[in-house]
């Protein structure tokens, strides 16, 4: 009951402003879209092109300074070898009695000897290695004519020696026996040669330079001047068992001198008579060497003698008779390149 007079109590009704509402609770999305994965995935793309160029020339410039190390050790060792001597050693001693720089005779099996990267490994460091050799006895020329060499020639002769391999070079894994250094053996055109072999692609043999079979020479008969005269230059037209796997007519970095009448051939050693890379002057291709990784059966491997290359691109590392390590452009002027491979031709006048 209420008293007379009392009022009836106010109700407030309380409304429910929608701005304060809850709203209901969207379901959460997790991952990317198509699009976005794809987006990602070009980005991702794009930068790996850009860095992958740049990681490529960093490995390649650590290597060539690898190789041009390996160089410069080469060179001390012939300067040590001819400040034990009065002479470099030469390119390879043969038992033939014709005159040095010339096409040799004699027995092909049997008449090999030590060839000059044997002659200098007491001076790499590799004296035991050296010590095994026996340098009275055969040397082979090739693994297909090795019939004739006896041991320890023959075991040694065909062990590794990584010190002569370029880091750049495909080639040079674990076990390979071939070298990429090449001692010149001169320069200049075909008909500077002091003798070429019989046939329808003849061998160039050259004595206008520091290393031919049976040389002896000393820093005195470089006229040219130390600095503009070759040593070593660095070579990829080397033959292994992959390119003559079916003829065994491959060489390792210790392969003697062969003699022959129209076969005749130098191993490890070069002229400076094609351009750079450019080996027979194109009889074959860059791209026959690019698959076959070097020389192979079928082509006249014996323009090995007569052009250097490498697989640094543009050109290639040469030691010079100073003892300074340079890389050569492919592209120079070829009269000057020549005139670098020999000792006493005046040339090239005012240098480089």
């Amino acid at each position: 009951m209420r008293a007379n007079g009392d009022k009836e109590p106010r109700r407030f009704t309380v409304l429910a402003d929608p701005k304060n509402q809850v709203p209901e609770q969207s379901s959460s999305r997790c991952g990317f879209t198509l699009i976005e994965l794809l987006v990602a995935i070009g980005v991702i793309g794009i930068l790996v092109a850009l860095l992958l160029p740049a990681v490529q020339r960093s490995r390649e410039s650590a290597r060539r300074v690898d190789c041009q190390n390996r160089l410069k050790q080469i060179g001390l060792a012939l300067h040590n070898y001819h400040s034990s001597f009065q002479l470099f050693p030469p390119g390879g001693v043969h038992l033939t009695t014709k005159r040095p720089g010339t096409v040799p005779e004699g027995d092909e099996l049997t008449d090999g000897r030590a060839p000059w990267t044997v002659l200098i490994l007491p001076y790499v460091d590799e004296q035991p290695r050296y010590d095994r050799f026996n340098m009275e006895s055969t040397f082979s020329t090739r693994y297909d004519l090795r019939s004739q060499t006896p041991e320890p020639n023959l075991t040694e002769q065909y062990r590794p020696m990584p010190k002569y391999q370029c880091p750049t070079d495909l080639n040079s894994f674990n076990g390979a026996t071939h070298s990429n250094y090449a001692a010149c053996q001169g320069g200049g055109t075909p008909e500077d040669a002091a003798e070429q072999t019989t046939g329808p692609v003849p061998r160039l043999f050259y004595d206008n330079g520091m290393f031919f079979h049976n040389s002896g020479l000393s820093v005195g008969d470089i006229t040219d001047g130390t600095t503009q005269t070759i040593l070593v230059g660095e070579t990829k037209y080397v033959g292994t068992p992959r390119s003559f796997e079916s003829t065994g007519a491959w060489w390792t970095w210790a392969a003697a001198v062969r003699s022959h009448d129209f076969l005749a051939s130098l191993f490890n050693i070069s002229a400076t008579v094609d351009p750079i890379n450019f080996p027979q002057n194109g009889e074959y291709t860059e791209e026959d060497v690019i698959q076959n990784q070097g020389v192979f059966q079928g082509a006249n491997h014996g323009g090995q003698q007569r052009v250097y290359g490498s697989w640094h691109p543009g050109g290639a590392m040469f030691l010079l008779a100073d003892g300074s390590v340079r890389f050569l452009n492919e592209n120079m002027n070829v009269q000057v390149y020549r005139s670098l491979g020999t000792r006493a031709d005046g040339l090239p006048q005012g240098g480089f």
